[in-house]
């Protein structure tokens, strides 16, 4: 069996039994990533040099002489992988990302439908996905992409690093960018995107104060902006693009920020009882008193009304974690592990208030 026809099996296998990454490390045997647990493929030989130089060619078309790493696509079996290739230690390695072109629907993925359906149908502003690495976030923005793809007659743009899913037209029309092959990065793109006649921007990561001042301002001129944050928390999400601002422009950025902000979704994905793993959300919906505590970075009164619950746009990751237990989704042991505030959750799992 030659190099390139192992290659081929081994990524075919990973994509059929629904991997989200494949890595190949020279002299090891292949593993794969699933459900958030990298494991060894069954009865696979340890990868070699060849086949590692091979899967070079493939996706570069040269032998691996530089001395850096190299991002690329690779079309195999029917399937379309994202490549990133390295060194390390002296050894070649690879780590394939497979681009899915199935893509889930919300109430799939356990997000909150009802309230996610209301923000995508605004006719402009910012909405925030956000969550630590590996938590899912370009999936729930997809399947927010996807159901928008059913109704709005428009023009979504996305703008990504890399490109995770691939949109069919339906009543919207897609033009999917990625970075660098397509435009150089974020700031750009969504300077271009303005251009395009946009109805709804994704940008694939807020990452710095440029990136995040077009967005908003996008935002203000008529568009409705989706984007994501590695942040953990809604309130730590708001603390970081504060951050992010310029002290001399902090002021006019967040008053603008405090208008168009339409609301935060920050998630995380817990090991399930069983198999698979699922998912707890913490989120706020923006308008009336939150708009001013945005504006005055008062974000402990944010946290202390989302933390209230006092209306059902918003919801904290104690109630989240709380519900996941009572309905047997996870177990007490994951939401004592999960949780910011252990010893308050088993009160209120003893049922002390």
């Amino acid at each position: 069996m030659n190099s390139t026809h192992r290659l081929q099996l081994w990524a075919t296998a990973a994509a059929e039994a629904q991997a989200s990454d494949v890595f190949l490390s020279e002299g090891e045997p292949p593993r794969v990533r699933i459900d958030g647990t990298v494991r060894p493929i069954d009865d696979a030989e340890n990868v070699t040099r060849e086949e590692l130089e091979a899967l070079w060619v493939l996706c570069q078309g040269i032998q691996p002489t530089s001395p850096h790493d190299l991002d690329a696509h690779w079309d195999t079996g029917g399937w379309r992988y994202r490549v990133n290739l390295h060194r390390h230690l002296g050894k070649l390695g690879a780590a394939l990302r497979i681009i899915q072109t199935k893509i889930p629907s919300m109430a799939s993925l356990g997000l909150p439908v009802w309230l996610l359906e209301s923000w995508i149908r605004r006719p402009h502003g910012l909405i925030l996905v956000t969550g630590p690495t590996g938590c899912g976030k370009s999936t729930s923005v997809a399947s927010m992409l996807e159901s928008m793809n059913g109704w709005l007659e428009g023009h979504i743009i996305t703008i990504e690093e890399p490109i995770e899913y691939l949109f069919s037209s339906k009543t919207s029309i897609f033009t999917q960018r990625e970075i660098p092959e397509d435009v150089p990065n974020y700031a750009t793109g969504l300077r271009s995107a303005l251009r395009q006649s946009p109805d709804v921007i994704f940008m694939g990561e807020i990452r710095d104060f440029e990136s995040a001042r077009i967005a908003v301002q996008a935002a203000e001129t008529g568009h409705l902006v989706v984007s994501t944050m590695h942040t953990s928390t809604v309130v730590e999400t708001m603390e970081r693009l504060t951050h992010l601002m310029p002290t001399d422009e902090r002021r006019g950025v967040l008053s603008l920020l405090a208008t168009q902000l339409v609301g935060v979704l920050t998630q995380k994905l817990l090991p399930g009882i069983g198999a698979g793993r699922h998912l707890v959300t913490e989120y706020f919906q923006n308008g009336g008193a939150t708009r001013d505590w945005i504006q005055d970075m008062d974000y402990d009164r944010l946290a202390d009304f989302i933390a209230t619950g006092q209306i059902k746009e918003c919801c904290d990751f104690r109630a989240s974690l709380m519900e996941a237990w009572r309905s047997g989704a996870v177990s007490k042991e994951t939401v004592l592990n999960t949780a910011a505030n252990p010893q308050e959750i088993e009160r209120l799992m003893r049922g002390v208030s």
